[in-house]
Formats: structure tokens, C-alpha cells, sequence
């Protein structure tokens, strides 16, 4: 699970971190983002779940940069959504 990794360093938590607050070991946080084996069902769903996310693009075996981007952006209120898109515009003029 790659992506977990592209996850968990994106909001700079630790392995013992995400592990704390997913009631497993750090060393079970290693083994699933290195592909030694995968969590349960339920565990997926609870992952996807804090990092806002689908089951699917936790479990693909590519990051995609733009589709999560879009995944976090539609996530958001209208006012921070518009607060991001002005930064966004005012960095490309």
C-alpha cells in the first residue's frame, strides 16, 4: 500500500503515530505500506476513512498527484475551496 505512505508523510505523521491512532503497531503500519501484508477489511475502511480517501485508492498500486488533489479539494467547504483556487491562480500569474 504505497499510497498509505504518500498519506501518512503528507500530514507528517510517524509510524507510531498513525498507528496510535489506528489501535495497531508501528511495525504493522511498516509492514502494509511496504507490502509485507495488507489490513482487514474493516482496517481499510478505517483508513480511508481518517485520510479521506476511497478503499480503492488506498489498495492502487499507482499514486495519482491530480486525482487526489481533486479528492481533497471536493472535500472541502465552498469558502476554503475558493480560498485555494485564488492561490492557486494567483501562483500561475
Amino acid at each position: 500500500m504505497k499510497n498509505l505512505y504518500v498519506l501518512r508523510k503528507s500530514r507528517n505523521l510517524t509510524l507510531q503515530k498513525l498507528a496510535d491512532k489506528l489501535g495497531v503497531t508501528a511495525q504493522t503500519i511498516s509492514n502494509w505500506e511496504n507490502g509485507f501484508n495488507e489490513p482487514n477489511i474493516d482496517k481499510l475502511i478505517e483508513i480511508a476513512n481518517y485520510f479521506n480517501v476511497s478503499v480503492d485508492y488506498l489498495i492502487a498500486n499507482k499514486f495519482n498527484p491530480l486525482k487526489e488533489l481533486y479528492t481533497r479539494l471536493k472535500s472541502l467547504d465552498e469558502k476554503s475551496y475558493a480560498k485555494i483556487i485564488q492561490l492557486i491562480f494567483e501562483k500561475m500569474l
